[in-house]
């Protein structure tokens, strides 16, 4: 499946909200919207455990007796850990607060092994505990950042979710331009959240389902 431009985008919103026309401050403020909108997804489909459009996955190697590695060189769309791992021992690494972290390893040179049992986010590094004596190879599966949309960028996520950001864009509108009109504001949430309903909440109940369904038919 592709991604949607946002100037298609933005035209197709224009022409659903019958105000297809040249109009530049039209187009800055469907562009807020639309990243308004694309920030709001990200939370749901975390909220929901659904990672296919926002989940990435990287791997990076550590360096010999330093208990850090720097992630915002290695890993730069790095938002937030699901799992971190290594295939030395096939173990995950249990991620700790940098407080914990520094807690139990004040002097990171008294401590080292093969592979680390813990590891903090911190400051745009991940610190290793006890350090890596070697060279290993990590693996994050890792929420990447959304970056903010220009007009001339593409969204981040599939097509199959234009129309849940139309919708969230045309609930931003009425409340930007027609506040006053209740009615119209509350339509506009409710489809919004039928669409977060059959995309996002919806779709994530079926992760994991064994789609092999048996027969209802008795042998003959």
């Amino acid at each position: 499946m592709a991604k949607t431009t946002v100037s298609t985008l933005t035209s197709d919103i224009k022409a659903l909200a019958d105000y297809d026309i040249t109009d530049t401050d039209l187009d800055n403020l469907i562009l807020k919207a639309i990243n308004f909108a694309v920030k709001r997804m990200k939370r749901w489909f975390l909220n929901e455990g659904y990672f296919d459009e926002i989940g990435a996955h990287d791997t990076f190697s550590t360096t010999a007796n330093q208990e850090y590695v720097d992630i915002a060189t290695e890993t730069i769309d790095f938002d937030q850990v699901i799992i971190l791992s290594e295939r030395t021992n096939d173990n995950p690494i249990q991620i700790i607060t940098f407080k914990e972290y520094r807690e139990r390893y004040i002097d990171p040179t008294a401590n080292s092994a093969t592979t680390p049992d813990v590891a903090a986010f911190f400051a745009n590094r991940l610190y290793l505990g006890p350090r890596p004596s070697g060279v290993i190879t990590l693996y994050l599966d890792y929420i990447k950042i959304i970056t903010k949309l220009t007009s001339s960028g593409s969204l981040p996520y599939e097509d199959t979710y234009d129309e849940l950001v139309v919708a969230i864009v045309m609930e931003y509108l009425v409340k930007w331009l027609d506040r006053g009109n209740q009615a119209m504001v509350n339509s506009a949430k409710q489809d919004v959240l039928e669409l977060k309903h059959d995309l996002i909440v919806g779709a994530s109940r079926d992760i994991g389902m064994n789609q092999q369904v048996q027969s209802r038919r008795e042998e003959i």
